[in-house]
């Protein structure tokens, strides 16, 4: 578990930048369960502030701090299921670690 900021794109387009999450792991039978194509590399990534957020299946999200150690490149994470939203203080969004993308 650790905390860092994301980037939203849709489309290729970014959508909000600086958004403040904290990601953990998923157990691999929930990640499957929910329909998540590599369920060894899903994390639940949970919005800790900055507001309501617009998050869809099959957005992108960007971590702002942290690099993939295959491409050298930001680490990217593909929304693969329903993003819970609690209120207007937090998300809980099903997200797979792209890797080597």
């Amino acid at each position: 578990m650790f905390d860092t900021t994301m980037t939203i794109k849709r489309s290729a387009a970014t959508v909000r930048t600086g958004i403040p999450t904290n990601i953990q792991n998923m157990q691999w039978r929930v990640a499957a369960d929910l329909g998540g194509q590599s369920p060894y590399d899903s994390f639940w990534i949970r919005s800790t502030g900055g507001g309501p957020l617009d998050i869809r299946r099959g957005d992108l999200l960007i971590d702002e701090h942290n690099i993939d150690p295959l491409t050298g490149a930001l680490t990217r994470y593909r929304v693969f299921g329903n993003v819970e939203s609690y209120g207007q203080t937090y998300a809980k969004i099903p997200a797979e670690k792209l890797l080597g993308v």
